[in-house]
């Protein structure tokens, strides 16, 4: 797929074919700290050019093109909207260009083919392939080159950026067969060398806070309406708000390093109002006080570390005045904050090997009774799983046994050392029937544990078959080891 455009390309897009360029190169840029069985580094080389073209327009419609170059690869993208479609905003190209082939490659050139597709109006989604495209992009033109400088902390990382940004232009030609051909005189974009320090490459420890309060559509007596939003990130805060009066006049205001959103009195004041031209309207000020209605938490547990999230939400009581006289009542508002702490290192991951588990495979399973317990360690079971579990992908398993009571039965990883994963199932014969599943509990909620827990309904008498291991996350797009440990067990019903 494409690779990322830059900005003033991307502005030009709509979100569903930003969205598809960018996945591709998104998914290899995904950091998971700590996770990665690999030599740990301390610095990163990056070598890249880019060039966009600027929209063209012609009896074929309006087309934009460009390229993303890298040492040993090589991406670029083509997006075609028919004369009788308004390009770009949210309305999704008639044609793009995508997965193309590297053709040849100069200090000035470089070609590609691309397969082209259409696009469904609707949903934005490629659908067949309707042709191929040659293109080439050509450097005519190397501008200075200035030098790059930047540094980031995170928690106890500190990453620090130096190297060199060269600007360069050129063109580019398109042939697409039957479809037409596209000739972009103006293209621009830049070559970049850049090295990435970073420290402690096999651990994280911070923490970070994000709260907001948000009042959407808040109407008074008098016909006037508010939106206010205030939005705080660690020491970052911010607060934007609009009033439209009952006589349509519009107004606007923020405020930067606002305080912070937590348990009690929040005074913003004063806020500098503008009208539709810009000139000064009066000011606002918000007086409130928070007060804790609601507080979930919890601690997801992985074999690197663990990360444990809190999230308060409050009640709101106050209100918005302004200068002018107006007034709105805040107590419909939301307001929210959490709170996460992150520890991970790849030193406590627990090493692979050591003696195979008699219950490494469903002919050694080891039976539970109900209300019992099990601790057993999966570093030394084989990789794979000896049965696919529906819920997640799993490796390094563990099989046990329980027996049906007739009524529902809970089995609860609860207290593993690791991100599990636990699939039931019931046999005949030499077949494996799976009757529950589960990656995390609860399922499909923000705080959730990273230690499954499932339920089933049995039948008196029958022989369960439990298969019990960590996450394999292997099949993500960059080097991570499945989740290993202790695992501990618990049958109850």
């Amino acid at each position: 797929m494409p690779a990322q455009l830059p900005r003033s390309a991307a502005a030009r897009m709509p979100t569903t074919l930003v969205l598809l360029m960018t996945f591709a190169l998104a998914a290899t840029l995904v950091v998971m700290p700590t996770r990665v069985h690999a030599a740990a580094r301390t610095s990163e080389t990056t070598d890249t050019e880019q060039l966009d073209c600027d929209p063209i327009t012609n009896d074929l419609g309006t087309a934009i093109a460009g390229y993303s170059a890298f040492p040993d690869s090589a991406d670029a993208y083509f997006a075609l909207w028919a004369p009788d479609v308004e390009p770009f905003g949210d309305t999704p190209p008639t044609i793009i260009g995508q997965k193309p082939d590297l053709v040849s490659r100069t200090d000035t050139t470089i070609e590609f083919s691309m397969p082209l597709y259409s696009v469904d109006p609707d949903t934005g989604e490629p659908g067949d392939q309707i042709g191929s495209a040659n293109a080439v992009f050509t450097v005519s033109d190397v501008g200075e080159t200035q030098q790059l400088k930047d540094s980031h902390k995170d928690g106890n990382h500190l990453q620090r950026i130096v190297g060199t940004t060269t600007a360069i232009s050129g063109s580019a030609s398109l042939d697409a067969g039957a479809i037409g051909s596209f000739d972009f005189p103006t293209c621009s974009g830049s070559i970049e060398h850049s090295i990435t320090y970073f420290n402690s490459p096999t651990s994280f420890a911070g923490a970070f806070v994000a709260a907001s309060l948000a009042c959407d559509g808040l109407t008074d007596d008098a016909g006037n309406t508010l939106a206010l939003f205030v939005d705080t990130f660690n020491q970052d805060a911010s607060l934007f708000l609009t009033i439209v009066t009952a006589d349509g006049a519009f107004l606007s205001g923020g405020a930067r390093s606002v305080p912070a959103i937590k348990t009690g009195n929040l005074r913003i004041r004063p806020i500098q109002l503008t009208d539709e031209s810009g000139q000064a309207a009066g000011t606002a000020s918000l007086i409130a006080e928070l007060t804790v209605i609601d507080t979930q938490s919890t601690l997801q547990r992985r074999s690197d570390g663990t990360l444990k999230i809190v999230l308060e939400t409050f009640a709101v009581h106050g209100a918005l005045t302004t200068s002018t006289g107006l007034r709105f009542d805040l107590a419909a508002c939301s307001a929210s904050r959490e709170r996460d702490q992150r520890i991970f290192n790849t030193h406590l991951i627990p090493k692979l090997g050591g003696k195979v588990p008699t219950n490494d495979g469903p002919d050694g399973a080891l039976a539970i009774a109900i209300g019992g317990r099990k601790t057993e360690a999966t570093m030394g079971t084989a990789f794979a799983p000896e049965v696919e579990a529906t819920c997640a992908p799993v490796a390094h398993t563990l099989w046990f046994t329980f027996t049906g009571t007739g009524g529902t039965v809970t089995v609860d990883a609860a207290g593993s050392d690791f991100d599990t994963v636990v699939a039931i199932y019931a046999k005949a014969s030499d077949t494996f029937s799976e009757v529950a599943c589960d990656d995390d509990y609860p399922p499909d909620s923000g705080f959730r544990s990273l230690q499954s827990r499932v339920s089933v309904d049995t039948e008196p008498g029958a022989t369960y078959y439990v298969q019990a291991g960590g996450f394999d996350a292997s099949f993500l797009p960059f080097e991570t080891a499945p989740e290993i440990g202790h695992l501990h067990l618990k049958v109850s019903g």
